[in-house]
């Protein structure tokens, strides 16, 4: 037995490895062109032994952590590959290959603060690949761009890095990545940060949130990040810290990457308007429910056509606990697990009672 060190490819976090001879005649016997590189996974405390081809398993027992400094990995990793450690020893459990492929987008542009911000964030967890419209798109929703060519223009944003601004929308800019614009797909999707809250009844008209969606549809992890204004309020000219939120966000990009987390579920992350300072904490939140005052408001007329106004006043909310709405009003970075299935099951029972095929015959179809 061999005692070995290794590290991952950040440089500073130490793997302690011990090495195994598992075959009658060890890896003197063996070439390199004899092994297929293996991996799996088992947690500690579990017996597990290294079975197959003869030579080399390297055994780590994880105390270690992932390059965030904070998420601790409780595995003990079985790596078949003759005297070689690399990362795909993390593909075979829990966690994704690390560093990742990180594809950063938003609703509000290319330009936006908030995405500079978040990329930035994310910078240190592995390779940033930034796609987002070339103009505000919020409020698109899940819009696509299916009668027109998707124009594709590599700009320069605020760090002095390269990004593509595309014509098309939010979930757009997730088709490109995934469909080879930045090469091999990305591993997760973090999408923000927006300029203002989605919480409860507004989510579904987010691009923001969109994004995010498209990427747990392509079976990709994904994140949405929204912040609200210093002192309330959404949209271009405002103030807004970002700093809190995003690393936040950038924080929780190895629980999105764990496969043992929901491939159809998003983090839907939104953080309240004060300093980082006064944020009292993090709650996981359920949507809550919005009430909208809107009124219909004529703005003028021009010949045949009138100009009306229908948003834009201010929101309120039902004041209900546990909801991503109040954890807001508390100073509290809220977080809401999604997922796309709209089915409502119990829904699903009653109508079953309906005995709907005979209105096929009530219809006149049948």
């Amino acid at each position: 037995m061999a005692m070995a060190s290794f590290r991952l490819p950040d440089g500073d976090t130490p793997l302690p490895w011990l090495m195994l001879k598992t075959g009658a005649r060890g890896c003197s016997g063996c070439s390199r062109s004899a092994w297929t590189p293996r991996a799996r996974s088992v947690p500690v405390g579990r017996e597990s032994e290294a079975r197959g081809n003869q030579g080399v398993a390297l055994m780590a027992m994880a105390s270690f952590r992932l390059p965030d400094g904070d998420t601790p990995l409780p595995w003990l990793m079985l790596v078949g590959i003759h005297g070689v450690v690399s990362t795909g020893a993390l593909r075979g459990g829990g966690y994704h290959r690390w560093p990742v492929r990180i594809l950063v987008t938003n609703d509000d542009g290319v330009d936006a603060p908030g995405l500079l911000a978040l990329k930035q964030a994310v910078d240190s967890l592995g390779e940033v690949f930034v796609i987002a419209p070339d103009t505000n798109r919020s409020a698109i929703g899940r819009g696509i761009t299916i009668h027109d060519p998707l124009v594709v223009d590599e700009v320069e944003i605020g760090d002095g890095t390269k990004a593509f601004a595309i014509s098309g929308t939010p979930v757009d800019c997730v088709r490109l990545g995934a469909l080879g614009l930045i090469g091999a797909p990305p591993d997760v999707v973090v999408s923000g940060a927006n300029l203002g809250l989605n919480l409860g009844d507004d989510v579904t008209y987010s691009g923001t949130v969109a994004a995010a969606l498209e990427g747990v549809m392509l079976g990709i992890p994904a994140i949405a990040v929204s912040q609200d204004a210093l002192g309330g309020g959404s949209g271009p000219g405002l103030a807004y810290d970002f700093s809190a939120v995003t690393a936040f966000a950038a924080k929780l990009v190895p629980f999105a990457c764990q496969r043992r987390f929901p491939r159809h579920v998003i983090f839907n992350v939104n953080g309240p308007g004060i300093s980082p300072a006064e944020i009292t904490g993090a709650r996981v939140t359920r949507l809550g429910r919005r009430v909208y005052d809107d009124t219909l408001t004529l703005e003028g007329e021009s010949g045949s056509k009138k100009h009306y106004r229908i948003y834009g006043e201010p929101m309120s909310h039902d004041q209900q606990p546990g909801t991503d709405l109040s954890a807001i009003d508390e100073g509290l970075v809220s977080v809401t697990p999604l997922h796309f299935d709209l089915t409502d099951i119990d829904g699903m029972d009653e109508m079953q009672r309906w005995e709907i095929d005979g209105l096929l015959d009530d219809a006149g179809v049948h």
